[in-house]
Parts: structure tokens; sequence; C-alpha cells
């Protein structure tokens, strides 16, 4: 799940580092990276898990299914992934996962028992950040493990901090502040008004419908009318003030961020 506009965080009951079959990611190891397994074999499960080490918050799922109510529970920073899988494919559930602005920036490796050349470039090719075969040394999975997820993580901390022209919001804190002839303030949002000017903010330019603002601050199975997600805009542009014409509606189509507000 891109990463930091995924709002709804989950809550699990297993403590730091311990792990199980279809586990979901828990909440309370949020401070550990999250890493999420797709492997069938109860062997390289176990030898996974050891490989990775204590510092990790690993969740091991046995196939595609598992894989996906896991990914809807909780974030994920990083995927390591067979290629046969009881119920289907590591390659297509790869290509899956690009073709999700929520899911294509999660890196990916591959850790599978298929060593042909054209396998690796094929993996490669449809998005994967490594591809590691079987059998393999615990110490270089850690490190190829620990080199992507550095690499994510950092890119994560850039995304975190959105600056258009007079405002600037900041993620891990839920803060918004606006510059004025008076200086900085800081805005006074709900937090349903800060997920919608973030949603809108970062893909400055794009219209998104009231389904699509739905889907990303309440979540896809949450019932929401669309004249709540109009009220919540209404509310918003008020708190906006002299910067509220940042937030355009498209007639039929629904909201956008205006390009032209920032340099």
């Amino acid at each position: 799940m891109n990463n930091t506009d995924n709002f709804q965080l989950a809550r699990g009951n297993d403590e730091v580092g311990t792990w199980s079959r279809g586990d979901t990611i828990d909440r309370g190891a949020r401070m550990f990276p999250k890493i999420l397994v797709i492997e069938d074999s109860p062997e390289y499960q176990l030898l996974v898990k050891n490989s990775l080490g204590r510092n990790l918050a690993v969740t091991v799922c046995p196939n595609l299914t598992e894989a996906r109510k896991a990914m809807r529970a909780g974030d994920v920073d990083l995927i390591v992934l067979d290629v046969m899988l009881p119920d289907g494919s590591g390659f297509d559930f790869c290509t899956e996962l690009q073709g999700d602005e929520k899911t294509a920036k999660i890196p990916v490796i591959f850790l599978t028992g298929k060593a042909a050349v054209t396998d690796k470039v094929l993996g490669l090719t449809l998005g994967a950040e490594d591809y590691l075969t079987k059998p393999f040394e615990s110490a270089e999975l850690k490190a190829r493990v620990d080199s992507k997820l550095k690499k994510a993580m950092t890119a994560k901390q850039d995304e975190s901090i959105i600056v258009r022209g007079a405002l600037r919001l900041e993620l891990p804190t839920y803060g918004a502040y606006l510059t004025t002839s008076a200086g900085e303030k800081k805005l006074d949002l709900t937090p349903i008004e800060y997920k919608l000017l973030y949603r809108l903010a970062k893909n400055p330019g794009h219209i998104l419908s009231r389904q699509q603002l739905i889907d990303s601050v309440w979540g896809p199975s949450a019932f929401i009318e669309d004249r709540s997600v109009d009220k919540h805009i209404s509310s918003l542009r008020k708190k906006l003030g002299d910067y509220a014409f940042s937030i355009r509606t498209v007639s039929g189509l629904g909201y956008q961020f205006a390009t032209e507000n920032y340099s």
C-alpha cells in the first residue's frame, strides 16, 4: 500500500518480532519496519524469519489470498515474494502491485527457486527491486532487505512533507500550515479535513472523484454519501481563507488541487 497516504491503521495482538502464518500487521510494531513474506514452504518461512532477525516486524503468509488480507489490514514497507504459490504466480502479483498507486512503491524482492536468467530478467522487468534464488545465504538476504528497506524508508520520509506554495503539510504530525502576510499560521483542521487536503495536494492537477476521495479517506468499505464529501470540502475551504481557491470543483467529475497556485 504508496504508503504515505494510507490512513487506515490496523491494530493487532501480536508482540513485536513474533510471527505466525497469516498474521496481520501489528499496529504495536509500527516502530519497526514491516516486512511481508509470501512463502508457502514452512521450511523457508522459518529460514527467512531467522535470517531477517528481531528488528523487523515480519508477517508470513502462505499464499496470495492471505497476503492481500494482510496488506488491507496495515501498511507494508517491503515484500519478500516467492514465484510459485498455491493460488497464483508471484510474477502476476508483482504486476498487480505495480498497477495500484497505493502499492506501486513498495519494494519487492523475489525469493524463489526459479533460477533461469529469463526468470530473473522477467522479475526485474516487472518492477521488483531485487531477485534472489533458493537456496540462499542468510547474510545475503538480510543485506539485500536492509539495503532496499533503507532506500524505501528514506523516500517515504521525503514524501511525508508536502509544500504547495503557501501551504505546508506534515503527515507525521497531521500539521497543516499556511503562510500569509502576517506570517505562518497553523490551520485548525479536523482529521477528515486534513486527509482530504493531503490527498488533493499530493496529486496536484489531478481530478479526484468523490468516490476516490471516500475510498482514500474513509476506506473503500465505508458508506459515505457524496454530499458528505462536499460538506467537508466546504468547511476546509473556509479554513483555508484566501487560499481556498486552490481546491477547485470540476463539475460532474470531482475536485482538483490547482497547479498554478504554487511555483
